[in-house]
């Protein structure tokens, strides 16, 4: 019986069997936690959305690397409108729901996430993301400012 003997062989299958059910109970949770969480996004994302004001404006600033770029975002009569900037394709431009994207895909897939949510609307005020630990001019940001409500329309 290998388990009745000290032989070496003994010693490495017993190792090698604590060894490998470790690494998959932590591949289990580190998966389950990933779902959690992005479930966990999915559901401030919908209270955002099912809270959204018909009419406000806020300014995006973001980046990856070292470029940065900034625009206003108003929203008249639950229409997205954005400033027109020089020198960026508005096909990048996001709203704060897209923003919501940004972070489930960073939660499932980046190295880091970092995230602060304003505590009286619940959209995300600042992202960062790391997407891959050793690699340089990977990290990109979002920052949602001047947020404001109007009262009446745009």
């Amino acid at each position: 019986m290998i388990f009745a003997t000290k032989s070496p062989y003994a010693i490495i299958y017993v190792m090698s069997t604590v060894i490998l059910m470790t690494v998959i109970c932590m591949a289990n949770y580190y998966q389950f936690y990933k779902i959690n969480a992005v479930r966990d996004v999915e559901l401030l994302q919908k209270k955002w959305i099912a809270s959204i004001p018909d009419n406000l404006s806020y300014k995006v600033t973001e980046g990856c690397g070292w470029l940065r770029f900034s625009y206003q975002v108003f929203r008249s009569d639950k229409l997205n409108l954005y400033e027109n900037v020089k020198n960026y394709e508005t096909k990048y431009q996001k709203s704060i729901s897209e923003l919501f994207n940004v972070i489930k895909d960073a939660t499932a897939n980046a190295d880091s996430l970092d995230v602060i949510y304003d505590t009286k609307h619940g959209f995300p005020k600042s992202i960062r993301i790391d997407w891959k630990k050793y690699t340089d001019d990977d990290e990109c940001s979002y920052s949602v400012e001047k947020f404001k409500v109007v009262g009446t329309k745009l």
